[in-house]
């Protein structure tokens, strides 16, 4: 059968992708038939079903440039679906026929383009070789921009790739994009700020344990544990009380090896935690902490109501000097 009837088979018989994909292989590039184009179809077709990228994505590695400059052509004017899949191939298949492609999909107008756009020069930046080239078609200045698009989706991708730029300007806009009303773009602005080793105003970290989000509250632990003022130790002392034993957990690990008051009077309030791994953190962080001896009776105290109310656990703090 000619390729665009091989292509129409995709939809008729699951078992007969891989010959029909097969078939298109042998093209190259893919031809159009009866003013049909068999690739933007199967582009198509993949964004529909995912089960068929991966055979897809295996074709185009085999027709190389000749399908790739199709691709391109495809990504300009095709169908929604069809550019939006070629973002995704061109950011699984490195080359600098993709750069152009890619740079123009940062401007398309439909938002699900610009978000694969985004993703696929995040992908590209981790080969070397391709980074002057996207940072000469001015790709890091069209990533902070994109940082303030309409689109949250479109939003979240910029900061994530961002990480991978570190623009000059790029940090700023992180930063800002820390009190965004969409939960994810909170969420990729303070990994890409933590993976660029940028840690946010005092001020700002600390109403980051007040986001619904349990991620954001997890980050803004990361971040305090870096800042070893009373400040922040006031702060991670108050999250010991999360509604999450796993927020209560990273509260009183970032308070490690912290000696003010507040953080010691945290981790002893935590050896009766509800949560058994809560309390097992509990006693990690106070075998790095010189308790005072004011608060030595009270951490007697907990002591004995710890092994009151869990029998079976083993003595929170054993004898002996901190570590």
């Amino acid at each position: 059968p000619t390729v665009g009837a091989s292509v129409r088979y995709l939809t008729t018989w699951r078992r007969l992708r891989g010959f029909a994909l097969l078939l298109c292989a042998l093209g190259t590039p893919f031809p159009a038939v009866e003013g049909d184009s068999p690739l933007e179809s199967a582009l198509v077709r993949a964004y529909h079903d995912q089960t068929y990228w991966s055979s897809l994505w295996v074709t185009m590695q085999g027709l190389g440039e000749p399908g790739l400059a199709q691709l391109a052509e495809i990504a300009r004017s095709g169908q929604l679906e069809a550019r939006v899949m070629a973002m995704n191939i061109f950011g699984a298949t490195p080359s600098l026929t993709g750069v152009v492609p890619l740079v123009a999909g940062l401007e398309d107008a439909d938002a699900k383009v610009r978000v694969a756009a985004a993703g696929a020069v995040a992908a590209m930046l981790t080969n070397s070789w391709l980074r002057p080239e996207l940072i000469g078609h001015g790709v890091a200045e069209r990533m902070i921009e994109l940082c303030f698009d309409v689109d949250g989706g479109v939003r979240a991708a910029a900061a994530k790739s961002l990480a991978l730029f570190d623009p000059a300007d790029g940090r700023e806009a992180l930063l800002t994009l820390l009190t965004d009303p969409d939960q994810p773009v909170r969420e990729a602005a303070a990994f890409s700020l933590w993976l660029l080793g940028v840690f946010p105003p005092l001020e700002t970290t600390v109403a980051l344990l007040q986001d619904p989000g349990i991620p954001l509250r997890g980050w803004a632990c990361r971040f305090l544990s870096k800042d070893t003022s009373d400040e922040a130790s006031r702060a991670l002392a108050v999250a010991t009380h999360d509604v999450d034993p796993g927020m209560r957990r990273a509260a009183l690990s970032a308070m490690r090896g912290r000696n003010q008051p507040e953080a010691i009077d945290a981790l002893i309030d935590a050896m009766t935690d509800v949560d058994e791994y809560v309390r097992r953190t509990a006693d990690s962080m106070l075998r790095r902490v010189t308790v005072p001896p004011e608060q030595q009776p009270r951490l007697e105290a907990q002591r004995a109501e710890q092994r009151r109310l869990y029998p079976s656990m083993a003595p929170v703090v054993p004898p002996g000097p901190p570590e």
